[in-house]
C-alpha cells in the first residue's frame, strides 16, 4: 500500500495517505513505528527547490497533522494510543521531521509523552525549534539535526514515527 500511494502522489492524485504500523524489537524493548505516506500534494514537491519545498512542505501537512494525529491517525492503533495515554510517559522519536508540525501534533494530542524530532535538515530542525517556542508543548518537545542511525539512540523510544521524512524522500530518493 506504501507504494500505491508514493504512485497516486507522483501521478498527482488526491489520497490522504497510507498508514503502516510495523512493531520492532530493539534492545528487549518492543518499539512501535507508524509511517504515513501524505500524498495530496500533487507532486509539486518533486519540482520546488529546497526552501520551498521544506516550507511548503510543512505549511501543506500542519492542518492534518493538527487535526488528524491525536484524532484519527495514532487513535486508529489502539496498543499505540494506549501507550501514549498511559503512565509512565512514553518517549516518542518523530524521524525525518521537518520543520515539526508532526513533533508538535503528536505532543498536543497526548499531554503526557516527551516527543524528540530528529532530521538530518538543519535548517529545517531551526525552523521547528521556532514553530514550537512559545507553544503549550515547548518543554516536551525536543529538535535535533542528528542522524537518526545512531547507536546511541537505540532503545530509547517507545514509539517512532515517520510522517515528513517518507514524503520528502520521495523527492529525493536515498
Amino acid at each position: 500500500t506504501r507504494l500505491a500511494g508514493a504512485i497516486a502522489r507522483m501521478n498527482g492524485s488526491y489520497q490522504s495517505g497510507v498508514l503502516t504500523l510495523q512493531k520492532l524489537r530493539t534492545g528487549g524493548r518492543q518499539t512501535v513505528v507508524v509511517q504515513h505516506v501524505n500524498v495530496n500534494d500533487g507532486g509539486q514537491a518533486l519540482v520546488a527547490g529546497e526552501g520551498q519545498r521544506r516550507e511548503g512542505q510543512g505549511a501543506g501537512n500542519r492542518p492534518q497533522f493538527h487535526h488528524l494525529m491525536g484524532t484519527e491517525w495514532l487513535p486508529a492503533i489502539p496498543d499505540v494510543h494506549a501507550r501514549l495515554s498511559s503512565d509512565p510517559p512514553a518517549r516518542v522519536a518523530d524521524l525525518g521531521c521537518g520543520e515539526g508540525w508532526s513533533t508538535i501534533a503528536i505532543a498536543r494530542a497526548y499531554p503526557k509523552v516527551r516527543v524528540d524530532g530528529i532530521d538530518l535538515d538543519e535548517p529545517a530542525i531551526a525552523h521547528a525549534r521556532r514553530n514550537a517556542e512559545g507553544t503549550e508543548v515547548a518543554a516536551r518537545v525536543a529538535f535535533h539535526a542528528r542522524d537518526a542511525a545512531e547507536p546511541a539512540l537505540q532503545g530509547q523510544f517507545d514509539l517512532v514515527t515517520v510522517f515528513e521524512g517518507l514524503k520528502a524522500g520521495l523527492a529525493a530518493p536515498m
